[in-house]
């Protein structure tokens, strides 16, 4: 090789950091295959290449034998033993080829195939540096933008950001410089491809490490990471030092770090909490910002969360985001309800509980609690069945046992098929106990002096079956009796006269 082209491999070898090694192979490499094309493939041929002197030797290697057949491939003893006098029929030996027999479209293929074979060593020497900062941030630039992703270019080589990788609504201009984190370096494809990301969760865990030096000092950890691009974040720091706030240091001196971080990811909200091994603690400190009111943890992974009823939309999120992160956050399935919805849940799980229960739960007295059994009214949930006029047809359960049993019901959140009410009962017992207010015994006290007589009109308007209880003075009228209890009370007499009648 002559000085000019030596003077190139040299300065190849220092840009594009390929070894002299690796340049011999391919000047060697690029001459066989040039050849090989230059006869359709019918030699065999060997190059040999000296980087130090920059000779190259090009040799046919033929075998020796008696009669020839394939010029191509084989070469007459007596001229093998020109080349070499110890060579046997059968051997091979190798017949220099004159660099002149080269025609101009060999050189062309030889110079074509050199290039292709440095921009290959080239890239993959890039790969194998970038694979070894897969997780990392990089920066690049903006070259192109496809249907594909966006092309960014990092140091001599390009990496793909694909759609899904991208935060949503995020706009890039050409020629502009952005962090990405690299993650990873696919060889599956045709052309091996460096993968970037912007939505990926370790983005902005190594956007704290480099903003937060705690973090990269290992005394603040980072847990736990969740993340919807674009929208929010959930990250759960732990500290390796009593002294250290993990929380104080990720937002730094008046949230200036998580703001700057903030604005790399265009205002993407971030809520950074403590990582705690409590799980219910956990569970509390994930649904960050709502207040909790209490935690239970169950055996089947899940949890119940209870807070204040102004908080729960706050808890859920929008589209409930802010539950759904919690949950990948923690990894527990996490159930929210409000103060009141508890309260109605627990308030019908009591009321179920009441129906599977005997009747001796409702309280009542013991002789309407028996007639109900003998009538095969064995649990509350038989009770709530019927309807008040079944029940009023018992015999012998009369209307202070039916109005004991609806204002026992009504405290338990029960009612009668229907939905009889204890005011609807009073009623109907009033209505019931009202013709045995005409029965009852009156008593009209003696006349006193000192009390004034009726004038006459009034006298004259009162009713002859229902004495004025002003006329009557002190009237001893006793409580009506249960109808259907007292059933064996002989009938009162009635009053025949009222104290007018007697004035007369």
């Amino acid at each position: 090789m002559n000085s000019e082209l030596m003077v190139a491999l040299r300065q190849l070898e220092r840009e594009r950091e390929v070894t002299q090694e690796e340049i011999q192979s391919i000047i060697e490499d690029a001459l066989t295959k040039a050849f090989q094309a230059e006869s359709e493939g019918l030699q065999s041929v060997s190059v040999e290449c000296d980087m130090e002197s920059g000779a190259v030797g090009i040799y046919q290697v033929l075998e020796a034998v008696e009669h020839v057949e394939n010029p191509s491939l084989e070469i007459p003893l007596e001229e093998a033993k020109k080349l070499d006098p110890d060579i046997e029929p059968g051997d091979l030996v190798q017949r220099p080829i004159p660099l002149e027999t080269f025609r101009r479209i060999g050189i062309q293929s030889v110079k074509r195939h050199i290039t292709e074979r440095v921009r290959e060593m080239e890239r993959n020497l890039y790969l194998d540096r970038y694979e070894r900062k897969v997780g990392e941030i990089v920066t690049g630039t903006v070259s192109r933008i496809t249907n594909n992703g966006v092309v960014i270019t990092l140091e001599k080589i390009d990496g793909l950001m694909p759609n899904t990788e991208r935060i949503p609504g995020e706009k890039y201009m050409l020629g502009k410089r952005i962090k990405i984190s690299l993650l990873e370096v696919n060889y599956e494809t045709r052309d091996p491809q460096i993968v970037l990301s912007r939505s990926h969760p370790d983005f902005v865990r190594q956007l704290f490490h480099i903003e937060v030096p705690e973090i990269a000092q290992n005394v603040v950890q980072i847990k736990q990471i969740v993340r919807e691009a674009g929208y929010r974040t959930k990250m759960a720091v732990i500290s390796t030092q009593d002294k250290v706030d993990p929380v104080g240091a990720c937002v730094g001196y008046k949230g200036s770090r998580v703001k700057n971080i903030v604005n790399e990811l265009n205002g993407e909200k971030i809520d950074i909490i403590h990582w705690d091994e409590n799980p219910a603690q956990f569970i509390a400190h994930a649904l960050s910002p709502a207040q909790v009111v209490s935690v239970e943890i169950f055996d089947d992974n899940s949890a119940e969360v209870i807070v204040p009823d102004n908080q729960l939309s706050l808890a859920i999120g929008k589209q409930g985001q802010n539950a759904r992160l919690a949950n990948k956050l923690t990894g527990w399935r996490i159930d929210i309800l409000s103060e009141t919805e508890k309260e109605r849940l627990m308030s019908e799980l009591r009321v179920e509980q009441l129906k599977a229960g005997p009747i001796e739960g409702l309280g009542l007295s013991t002789r309407p609690e028996n007639l109900l059994k003998e009538h095969g009214i064995e649990t509350v949930a038989d009770m709530v069945e019927k309807s008040a006029e079944e029940i009023l047809e018992i015999p012998g359960f009369g209307g202070k046992s039916f109005e004991e049993l609806v204002r026992k019901l009504d405290a338990r959140n029960l009612s009668l098929r229907g939905g009889q009410s204890a005011e609807g009962v009073q009623e109907e017992t009033r209505m019931q106990e009202t013709p045995l207010q005409f029965e009852s015994r009156i008593v009209a006290p003696e006349p006193d002096a000192d009390q004034d007589e009726p004038s006459g009109e009034e006298s004259e308007t009162q009713d002859a079956d229902i004495p004025d209880e002003s006329a009557a003075g002190d009237t001893a009228e006793p409580e009506p009796d249960d109808a259907g209890d007292e059933g064996d009370e002989e009938d009162a007499p009635q009053a025949t006269a009222d104290e007018s009648d007697e004035e007369e």
